[in-house]
């Protein structure tokens, strides 16, 4: 049995209300909150590899996002300031009052929104994959053209998982690791049709630009891109990132959009990293406390 299938079996699960719906929470290990949110199209199993590594030091929440594996199904448009609401819903349940926030793709865009919203509440940031710009044309065309063919055809199949897949994925992933290509497919094939177009459309062809609002972010946040990312190219990454003040870039190589799962190790390592330099800056009283945030100084 592998890491990841013991890991698996060891979640204590949660059904929590929000305001969008109720929501699924694996929840494993004990410390300091770290919480996940996944891509669009993929539900909290994305995060089992970093679940299984942290799990040792921290109290790791994997969080199914609104329609996707055990949450409830989504039947409208929803805002990014509707999930980082949700986010703090789910805290409350869960008795937590703030934690280290992780994102994928649509998960990176929430916890960046809630970093900014609610900052007594986050830790600080890690977002992968992910952009703060309002949907241009050419993705307002090609996303809301996927959602509309996901809900004609009930699903993803066929010639649909293909062109998901190649999308997702990066391409050294697609020729080289069956396995990731595999774990991929099974999560999309769980997704609901419906949830699917709401979610595309929502956090996709329709998103607004939220770089105004990242400017008041004043907690640590890592943004990483993918090099082979074919969803948020690197450059919408690091517009990203010199929108939020106190924030780090980095550029993962051989990656495409779902870093956690095709990058596991390296993912791991550069969160473990983020965070441990975070502890070694506050020590060092590099972190002050301003109007009731902490900000760095010199």
């Amino acid at each position: 049995m592998t890491a990841r299938s013991r890991t698996a079996k060891k979640f204590e699960q949660r059904i929590v209300p929000t305001c969008l719906g109720r929501i699924r929470l694996r929840i494993i290990g004990q410390g300091q909150p770290m919480f996940f949110w996944s891509s669009v199209l993929m539900d909290g199993s994305m995060w089992i590899s970093q679940a299984a590594h942290f799990k040792d030091h921290y109290c790791v929440v994997l969080i199914d996002p609104p329609g996707h594996g055990g949450s409830d199904n989504l039947e409208r448009r929803f805002t990014l300031e509707e999930c980082a609401l949700c986010l703090t819903q789910i805290m409350d349940a869960v008795r937590i009052r703030a934690g280290y926030i992780v994102g994928a793709g649509w998960g990176g865009m929430v916890a960046a929104t809630f970093t900014a919203l609610y900052p007594e509440r986050a830790a600080g940031a890690i977002t992968l994959n992910c952009s703060a710009s309002a949907a241009s044309l050419k993705q307002r065309l090609i996303y809301s053209a996927a959602a509309y063919a996901v809900r004609i055809a009930r699903g993803l199949r066929g010639p649909l998982m293909t062109q998901a897949l190649k999308h997702l994925l990066g391409q050294g992933t697609v020729v080289q690791y069956p396995k990731i290509v595999e774990t991929a497919r099974l999560g999309l094939a769980r997704v609901d049709a419906g949830s699917a177009f709401w979610t595309l459309r929502s956090m996709l062809a329709e998103r607004r630009d939220q770089r105004q609002l990242l400017e008041a972010v004043r907690r640590p946040v890592l943004v990483v891109a993918g090099d082979q990312d074919s969803i948020f190219s690197v450059d919408e990454a690091r517009d990203m990132a010199c929108a939020i003040p106190a924030s780090e870039f980095r550029v993962l190589r051989n990656s495409g959009h779902l870093a956690p799962l095709e990058q596991a190790d390296k993912i791991n390592a550069s969160i473990a990293e983020f965070i441990r330099n975070m502890a070694v800056k506050r020590q060092r009283g590099k972190l002050r406390v301003v109007g009731g945030q902490k900000k760095q100084t010199g």
